[in-house]
């Protein structure tokens, strides 16, 4: 039986919709010199670090996004010349306390990326 998300990805892919598992594309036209990185989910899928930054060094942007499910590879990417980071599995750290004490955190780097600025 296909999940909401199954569902989901296959409307997206009949209409265009590139996803980008491990892989990387430039921008159409006037912003083809910026170059966008998708890595795959470390819990669901497999995260092919070296393969995606491939595939970009191969564009020569002059500019990369890298979208991430989180933040586990923030470090590298940011060796690699990744200029943003988008991420959405953080939410600010999973439990905080009022004031924003965040007392539990996912990934391997904790409290280090757990909100953006």
């Amino acid at each position: 039986m296909a999940t909401d998300h199954d569902l989901i990805e296959r409307g997206l892919r009949s209409a265009g919709v590139p996803f980008l598992v491990n892989d990387a594309m430039s921008l159409p036209s006037s912003w083809e010199n910026i170059a966008v990185l998708g890595l795959d989910d470390n819990a669901a899928g497999e995260v092919d670090l070296s393969g995606a930054l491939n595939a970009t060094r191969q564009l020569s942007p002059h500019l990369t996004l890298a979208l991430c499910h989180d933040t586990d590879h923030t470090p590298e990417l940011a060796a690699a010349g990744v200029g943003l980071q988008l991420s959405g599995h953080t939410h600010g750290g999973q439990i905080a306390l009022s004031g924003g004490n965040r007392i539990i955190t996912i990934g391997r780097y904790g409290r280090q990326f757990n909100a953006g600025w």
